[in-house]
């Protein structure tokens, strides 16, 4: 295959210096070779056709057995400054043996060093079937390539079999323009190692002299390449309410565009408002507020290129109140120029928009009483919901939870409403509503819900109850769907209080229990029961039980629930020197932290009967048990009040029998009554006021007796208070008046027996009186 090769190019030229690299046929003026006309009659944007040389370079891109002779060639050309071309067609000169058998593959570089550097973004081609004229090529590409102002290098490669078609050859020009044409062979077959980029002068292919390749670069020179974007505002849009469009045209250039224009064909069933160009533009077209059609603005200035320069149209429509929910409105978008616009693809587009069914809910909740009291009171809440519109409100709902704190009393609905989740009566939780069907605008509906305010509750504690509204229509102002209120608690305690005493009547020197009892009828908790009894006059304090006590104020700190009580038992010791018939007067108060509503009742009083009991014993012993005739002999009496209350007026009284003479007395404090000296009777002493318990009162009583003899005086105690025990009152004491006797010697019990019986014998035993 490869003798066939360099035989085919020897013979292809009888001139070329290496035959294997050129070729004479390559020479052929433009001319002479007819060119089919480009599409859409492209203008030539850059030109080498003339000056042929007569021979060409290979290009080709053999079947893989020749791979190593697979080349490629390359001419640069200058797009000029401030312009933008539009390249869309190829044309070369050139020769193969048998055409018709060629794709071809372009790309556009750009100049590294005079040398082709990276492709073009967008600007590579591959697969194109040229129109083939003898192995000269019309390309069109598919796509235009948009080159701004520089150099650059169009490549290209034949794919060709050279055992069915031959060699082909790009011909080449016998002046320069810009850099020399550049060729390359990555599989050196050529023998010439420009495996990279090289003129091809260097090289020594195309008949090693000349510079350049024969090209030509059609296309569009200039252009306005305007682009439309929109947007819709809002979407989703509410039925009922207006549409506004925003119709931008920009002009990406790369030359201004004259009379540009933005078109709206408005979506069927809106209607127009109203259209706002930007500066310069005039709207000659346009439906009558509330019609429906096209909306056209111009603008005759020529339109810069760039964002800072595009324009635009603001256009207003009204979407139908009975739209229906989830309807797609489409509206069609436009913009034109009469200058050239390479890329009309981005002039136009449609612009769809969602329609939503749109109701705006308005809550309003309402508390009463506020204040509430707690235990007694019930807050009613009202919930109004308020269809704003501006559609049908389908469907609305209400939710409103008990507050925390509260318990469920009722619910009552407004017509039409079914509430399907509420609390049990007396239990709390959630609460929910509904109205089937369609709240029409303006239209509202109400919900009222009564709760109670357990007795609990704390004064000042806040309880919020918070309302919900929905629909199944769409809320374009979903904010006010909820609302709130709060009511502030206050708590009232009917705090009574009672108070029994025991014993009464009660003895002076004894104890005396007091329970004052306090009852809370409510509405609401007391908080912090206290009871208070300050203590009678003449009592002592002994114990107090009942709650945290200091001294007589007793507390139950934290709650005492309506109808429960407390109680606190006091107990007291009465002094022991209360009189008889005196009264106590004793008076309990009760208080909490709650506010009292009826404080008449916090108060309670109790009387006690004093009785005072005393009991008093009297001792009455002589100085001696036997004296001389006319000797003195003292009698001292002491009472004793054994209690337990004081004895009054303590009397102490001594009775000398007949027998005994009266001499003198001592009762110290006391007032008393005597005989005359030297005569009998009675020695009363009195001692005014009180005896206390364990005190003694005492009289000392000399008298002497003249008369021998057993002589028996009495003693007697008294006082004004009740004595329980009278037994003990009086004393006796004897005192044997005359001569001294000898005492009896123990004898045994024969010698008492025989004594006896002498007494008995003798009868009597003389006795003499002194007179």
């Amino acid at each position: 295959m490869t003798m066939g090769l360099v035989s085919l190019l020897a013979c292809a030229s009888a001139h070329a210096a290496n035959p294997a690299k050129a070729a004479n046929r390559g020479g052929v003026a433009p001319v002479a070779v007819s060119l089919p006309a480009p599409r859409g009659a492209p203008v030539a944007l850059y030109s080498q056709l003339d000056n042929p040389a007569g021979n060409g370079v290979p290009d080709q891109n053999f079947e893989a057995s020749l791979d190593a002779y697979d080349s490629e060639a390359a001419d640069d050309f200058v797009v000029p400054p401030g312009t933008v071309w539009l390249v869309e067609q190829v044309r070369t000169v050139g020769t193969t043996a048998t055409p018709g058998g060629s794709t071809v593959q372009v790309n556009f570089h750009t100049n590294t060093d005079a040398l082709p550097g990276a492709i073009v973004p967008g600007c590579s081609y591959t697969g194109i079937a040229p129109t083939d004229t003898l192995g000269s090529f019309t390309i069109n590409l598919p796509t235009a390539c948009t080159l701004a102002a520089g150099t650059y290098w169009v490549a290209i490669q034949t794919t060709q079999n050279f055992g069915g078609f031959g060699q082909h050859f790009w011909s080449n020009r016998t002046t320069q323009s810009n850099s020399q044409s550049v060729w390359r062979n990555p599989g050196n077959g050529f023998a010439t190692s420009c495996l990279d980029w090289t003129a091809q002068t260097t090289c020594g292919v195309g008949g090693g002299a000349s510079p350049d390749l024969l090209f030509e670069i059609l296309g569009a020179i200039g252009g306005s390449d305007i682009g439309l974007t929109t947007t819709d505002t809002p979407d989703p849009v509410n039925a009922g309410s207006n549409l506004t469009y925003t119709l931008t045209s920009t002009n990406a250039g790369p030359v201004p565009a004259d009379n540009v224009a933005i078109q709206l064909t408005m979506a069927p069933g809106t209607t127009f408002v109203s259209v706002n160009p930007s500066a310069g533009g005039v709207c000659g077209t346009q439906p009558a507020v509330g019609g429906n059609g096209l909306v056209a603005c111009n603008w005759a200035a020529a339109t810069g290129v760039g964002a800072a320069n595009a324009r635009s149209a603001t256009v207003v429509v009204g979407v139908p109140l009975n739209s229906a929910n989830g309807a797609v409105l489409t509206a069609a978008g436009g913009t034109t120029t009469t200058s050239a616009d390479p890329n009309p693809a981005d002039n136009g587009t449609n612009i769809n928009t969602t329609v939503i069914a749109a109701a705006d809910l308005a809550l309003t909740l309402t508390d009463s009483p506020d204040p509430v009291t707690a235990g007694s009171g019930q807050i009613t809440y009202t919930a109004t919901v308020l269809n704003n519109g501006p559609g049908v409100a389908q469907d609305v709902a209400l939710s409103l939870p008990t507050p925390a704190g509260t318990t469920f009393v009722s619910v009552a609905p407004g017509a039409g409403g079914v509430c399907a989740t509420q609390p049990a009566v007396g239990a709390s939780g959630a609460l929910s509503c509904s109205w089937a069907g369609a709240t029409a605008p303006a239209a509202s509906r109400v919900l009222t819900v009564v709760v109670g305010v357990p007795a609990n509750a704390a004064n000042g504690a806040v309880l919020n109850a918070t309302g919900t509204a929905s629909s199944a229509t769409a809320d374009p102002a979903a904010g006010n769907n909820s609302a709130s209120t709060s009511t502030t608690v206050q708590t009232q305690a009917d705090l009574s209080i009672t108070l029994t005493d025991n014993p009464d009547p009660v003895t002076a020197g004894t104890n005396l229990t007091y329970v004052a009892t306090a009852i809370n009828g409510g509405p609401s908790d007391a908080q912090d029961v206290s009871i208070s009894l300050p203590l009678p006059t003449n009592t002592a304090l002994v114990s107090a039980t009942g709650g945290t006590c200091v001294g007589t104020t007793c507390t139950f700190a934290g709650a005492t629930a309506p109808g429960a009580s407390r109680s606190v038992t006091y107990v007291v010791t009465v002094a022991a020197s209360v009189l008889e018939g005196g009264t106590l007067t004793a008076t309990a108060t009760t208080a909490s932290t709650t506010t009292d509503p009826n404080p008449g009742n916090n108060s309670a009083s109790t009387t006690t009967g004093v009785i005072a009991v005393a009991d008093l014993s009297v001792a009455l012993t002589p100085s001696a048990p036997q004296v001389l005739i006319n000797v003195p002999v003292t009698f001292t009496a002491i009472s004793t009040n054994g209690g337990p209350s004081d004895a009054q007026n303590v009397s102490v009284t001594i009775t000398l029998t007949p027998d005994f003479r009266y001499s003198n007395h001592t009762a110290a404090g006391a007032t008393c009554t005597t005989p005359q000296i030297g005569n009998t009777g009675a020695i009363a002493c009195t001692w005014p006021g009180a005896t206390a318990p364990g005190a003694t009162r005492t009289l000392t009583v000399v008298a002497y007796s003249n008369v021998e003899g057993n002589t028996a005086v009495n003693a007697s105690t008294a006082s004004a208070a009740t004595d329980p025990v009278a037994n003990n009152n009086i004393a006796n004491v004897s005192v044997v008046v005359g001569y001294p006797f000898n005492e009896i010697p123990t004898v045994s019990q024969l010698g008492l027996m025989l004594l006896g019986l002498l007494v008995g014998l003798m009868g009597f035993v003389a006795v003499r009186r002194q007179g």
